[in-house]
């Protein structure tokens, strides 16, 4: 829980650490707290699987002093993002003979289940051998799709920046819909919507109302007019 910030500077080995979070094994991020990791090759790092569960994570790698390296903001075996959590991962650099990826996936397998990821780098936004979306989708590119290596765009070229978001987002509970006036969750006064029609098998209608009333008013009346004959004819 909480924000976290991670820089590779300030591991204890320092001198070989080339990640703000390096694992060399699995790795779970989990909880409801954000995560900030700063890096020369890598912002996070496994070298097993990765999954980011439910929280947020921002990863940067610079590229500073990489030459012949796979430079990612997010890096793992497998990479799996779900339980809707936000994941900002990008790199950046011009080192000799250096990739850079948003998220890179090296075994292969890159996985989104309802959660938003943004992912930018110069030789691909996210790059895996297969991917996976579940209740989410492609916002960037346009047309965007899984191929060989990484995420194309419509024409077939690698897409620099991928944006990845649920296909239903809901928002938090009370919370007002776009483009209306009534919060999330229906209208709390239970007061009936134009156009919508009583249910059938309701013992009262308001016609039925009207008809009652109106017989009282004739009853009265006749009752009025017998009180005045008899006052007549005294």
């Amino acid at each position: 829980m909480g924000q976290n910030v991670l820089d590779e500077a300030q591991a204890e080995d320092a001198d070989m650490c080339t990640s703000g979070l390096e694992v060399w094994g699995n790795l779970t991020l989990c909880g409801t707290g954000s995560l900030r990791a700063t890096g020369s090759q890598c912002g996070v790092f496994t070298l097993g699987a990765l999954v980011i569960d439910g929280c947020s994570v921002e990863a940067w790698a610079d590229g500073k002093g990489m030459n012949d390296a796979s430079v990612a903001g997010v890096r793992g075996a497998t990479v799996t993002v779900r339980g809707g959590a936000h994941v900002v991962a990008a790199s950046s650099g011009s080192g000799d003979d250096c990739r850079f990826f948003g998220v890179y996936a090296s075994d292969g397998q890159f996985a989104v289940d309802a959660s938003w990821v943004g992912a930018t780098g110069a030789s691909g936004g996210v790059a895996c051998e297969s991917g996976s979306l579940t209740s989410a989708q492609f916002m960037a590119p346009a047309g965007g799709a899984f191929g060989a290596a990484c995420v194309m765009d419509a024409s077939g070229a690698v897409a620099q920046h991928v944006v990845i978001e649920p296909t239903s987002p809901q928002p938090p509970a009370g919370e007002t819909q776009p483009g209306t006036d009534e919060p999330t969750g229906g209208n709390p006064a239970g007061d009936t919507k134009p156009g919508s029609e009583e249910k059938p098998g309701d013992e009262t209608k308001s016609g039925d109302g009207d008809w009652a009333v109106a017989c009282l008013a004739f009853v009265y009346l006749g009752m009025l007019l017998v009180t005045i004959k008899v006052w007549a004819l005294r």
